[in-house]
């Protein structure tokens, strides 16, 4: 079955735009609200497991479908965007500021670079 054709600025991409800066500011204002490092840390742990489950069905999805040397060729965490999940979920677990910098600036770097580069 072949997934149906993407269409930029269709319904379900601007829904997923919307999701994308929607839920971050809400569970930032709930955070705040709330005032509470118990939910802080719930917040946090919620959202690591989230990134952490996403990653690696990811990866299971490519290995089953290009295969084991392709896997290892193009999809091992080995680039900055497979790190920076890795990282992103350190973050979150035990909230260091090192990690957070480091995040901050891969972050920056990569922005640019996808906004000076085509693809």
């Amino acid at each position: 079955m072949t997934p149906p054709p993407f269409h930029l600025f269709g319904t379900p991409h601007i829904v997923a735009m919307v999701a994308m800066l929607a839920v971050p500011v809400a569970l930032s204002a709930a955070v705040r609200r709330l005032d509470s490092e118990r939910a802080t840390r719930v917040v946090c742990v919620v959202f690591a497991i989230v990134m952490l489950v996403n990653q690696v069905v990811y990866w299971c999805y490519r290995y089953v479908t290009v295969g084991a040397s392709t896997f290892v060729r193009e999809h091992l965490p080995l680039h900055v965007c497979g790190m920076t999940v890795l990282l992103s979920v350190a973050t979150l677990l035990w909230r260091r500021r090192f990690t957070y910098e480091l995040l901050y600036f891969w972050g920056l770097a990569g922005a640019t670079n996808a906004m000076v580069t085509r693809n």
